[in-house]
């Protein structure tokens, strides 16, 4: 499972990775109670969202819990990023529908491939701490630094070698 808290806005998003079929109908009634509000279930291609929203006009999102069957395709900045806002449907599609499935590379915080070389291309981060510190992949157990490293040095636009500092 993967918390984030997003301090300021004042929500949370959940991440469940599991192989045990989890029923939708019975987990929504059971966490529907807990998360008070409106909820919004939508299904997705190896599991399912479900958006806790205040029962306000703009349906502002107020948590977010996400279940699959495999690892995460969903960006979790894009989902973070609607806690505390209007519901938009169109930014929800966007953040859970990639459609591209991605090698996990740190399992204690399953952050994928994908996350690792877009966090570079698009943050232009040039260290591995900097990857750390925004993705938090390396920074528990320290078992998949070699592969974050590689990552790192294989994407980075000028070729630099990257420094790894473990915290």
């Amino acid at each position: 499972m993967q918390v984030t808290d997003t301090g300021g806005a004042g929500g949370r998003l959940w991440r469940y990775a599991t192989q045990v079929p989890l029923e939708k109908h019975t987990w929504n009634q059971a966490t529907g109670a807990a998360l008070k509000g409106k909820l919004l279930v939508m299904d997705t291609e190896h599991g399912w969202v479900t958006l806790s929203c205040a029962d306000d006009a703009a349906l502002t999102v107020k948590s977010i819990v996400q279940v699959e069957n495999k690892t995460f395709d969903a960006d979790v900045e894009q989902l973070s990023q609607l806690l505390g806002q209007p519901f938009s449907l169109s930014k929800l599609l966007k953040a859970t529908q990639t459609g591209t499935t991605s090698k996990l590379v740190c399992s204690c915080f399953r952050v994928t491939e994908k996350q690792i070389i877009d966090a570079i291309q698009t943050q232009n981060h040039t260290s591995v701490a900097q990857l750390q510190s925004q993705l938090k992949c390396g920074s528990n157990c320290g078992s998949c630094l070699p592969e974050v490293e590689k990552l790192a040095n294989q994407h980075f636009q000028h070729a630099q070698h990257i420094d790894v500092i473990v915290k």
